[in-house]
């Protein structure tokens, strides 16, 4: 059997060649090669296709293949596409076992369009005449769309009795959800943010703290009460109770963030009401910061993040809030780390021509190379309009706006909300949305997103590439 698929391959070939003879140079035949390899491959760029053309391929010797290791975007045709090839040498190919192909020395773009969409067999005659190499080519392509946001809800209950008053945070791998009815605390736990089991309940919290002021800090959960005091705790249930040093003078009303290896807050003149930035190594000891003080700047219900985009240094963003006079905020404050300076620079991102509404308890998140605000409330309170309930941010903040709807959209039944807890979890690059509250209600469910390219081979071998 191969003896005839040789004599049909030399066929074809002894047409391509008798065609060709005659533009053959003496230098070209004069030391000929048995070397049939295929040096580099390529699609032509095809109007109708033209992701295709982006294809970067490897040749495999060993395995006499060729194939791109990126794949190419969800989607993208391969039904008609023109390839290009350079050989270590030739006298012409065969495509598919089928169709001679013509070389002439340089690079050769086969004379038609070739269905692609399953794998194709490239045969190529070396200069000698007699030796020969055959490859497998693949041309690889996502299964799914590579920035679909994928929404499945993990749990509709974690308890029957939840509270506006809650929070979730993540230590160590472990998911911690608190919520307060009363003057009674309840803590859930879970390894995987869909079983959860009922903890004792968290003992020495004084019964009025607002949980949406939680923060993990070096392996503990720390919260700010009463402008004066601190409570961490290294498994949320034991509690330890400690008066801040810091500039008596002030209040310091909400932890801001984990940054530059030191925790920060935000902390209130008591007399003059006047807003500084205050920061901790260990969260007991404060130090002001900022030289300035602040205005519009948000001491309660704010949304926060912190994220290291693809180019530039890490960054922290604070959006939205309440000012100490009690004024919702559209604000997006953002600072940068800068190497060698304790203070952080501060800039408000609001602008005339990049406006965001005022909002309040919304969450927001660096995820999927975006920045996302999920939910929120209006200054009455009510929830922000349904539109506004999921954003993205594709400039680190500047502007904000309603995702694409076949990239990011949120289920029907999932509950629009505000004071929503939001977990990025590294580990397996998930996003968490626990808890939260309608206008009419108060919520205690979990919904998982995931965006798909974190689960692409290429994305695990280059993160930056998304």
């Amino acid at each position: 059997m191969k003896f005839f698929q040789y004599k049909n391959f030399l066929f074809f070939l002894g047409i391509v060649i008798f065609g060709v003879s005659c533009g053959i140079t003496e230098s070209q035949v004069a030391n000929p090669s048995s070397d049939a390899s295929v040096l580099t491959a390529y699609i032509q760029y095809n109007d109708s296709s033209p992701n295709a053309s982006k294809a970067v391929f490897t040749i495999n010797n060993v395995d006499s293949t060729i194939y791109n290791v990126d794949s190419l975007p969800y989607g993208t045709r391969l039904d008609s596409l023109y390839l290009g090839f350079t050989f270590a040498s030739s006298l012409g190919y065969v495509m598919n076992d089928t169709v001679a192909e013509s070389y002439y020395y340089g690079t050769a773009v086969t004379s038609k369009a070739y269905d692609l969409t399953n794998p194709a067999k490239i045969k190529n005659l070396a200069s000698d005449g007699e030796s020969t190499r055959q490859y497998t080519i693949e041309v690889r392509v996502h299964k799914v769309e590579t920035y679909l946001h994928v929404w499945s809800e993990l749990k509709k209950y974690v308890t029957n009795a939840p509270a506006e008053n809650q929070k979730a945070v993540m230590l160590k791998n472990k998911f911690y959800y608190f919520h307060n009815y009363g003057t009674h605390y309840a803590l859930y736990t879970s390894a995987d943010a869909a079983n959860w089991t009922q903890q004792a309940a968290p003992a020495t919290l004084p019964p009025d703290a607002e949980l949406r002021n939680m923060l993990v800090y070096r392996d503990e959960i720390l919260l700010l009460y009463n402008g004066n005091e601190l409570y961490k705790s290294a498994d949320g249930i034991n509690w330890q109770k400690h008066t801040l040093t810091a500039d008596p003078d002030y209040n310091y009303q909400s932890l801001l963030f984990q940054f530059k290896n030191k925790l920060w807050a935000v902390a209130q003149h008591k007399t003059n009401k006047s807003v500084r930035i205050s920061s901790s190594s260990d969260g007991i000891t404060w130090t002001l910061a900022e030289k300035r003080s602040f205005t519009n700047f948000p001491v309660r219900d704010f949304s926060v993040t912190k994220f290291k985009p693809s180019l530039g240094r890490e960054k922290v963003i604070v959006l939205g809030g309440v000012d100490a006079s009690g004024k919702t905020l559209n604000t997006r404050w953002s600072a940068e780390d800068v190497l060698g300076v304790d203070t952080l620079y501060w800039v408000n991102l609001q602008h005339k021509t990049y406006k965001m509404d005022q909002v309040k308890q919304a969450a927001t998140a660096y995820y999927g190379s975006k920045l996302l605000i999920i939910g929120g409330s209006k200054p009455t309170g009510l929830l922000v309009d349904a539109k506004e309930q999921l954003r993205q941010s594709i400039d680190e903040g500047l502007t904000f706006a309603v995702p694409d709807s076949t990239q990011n959209l949120m289920p029907d039944e999932y509950p629009l909300r505000t004071n929503a807890s939001l977990i990025h979890d590294t580990a397996n690059n998930t996003l968490y949305v626990i808890g939260g509250k309608t206008n009419t209600s108060t919520l205690a469910d979990v919904w998982k997103i995931k965006v798909n390219f974190y689960n692409f081979k290429d994305y695990l071998e280059n993160p930056a590439k998304y």
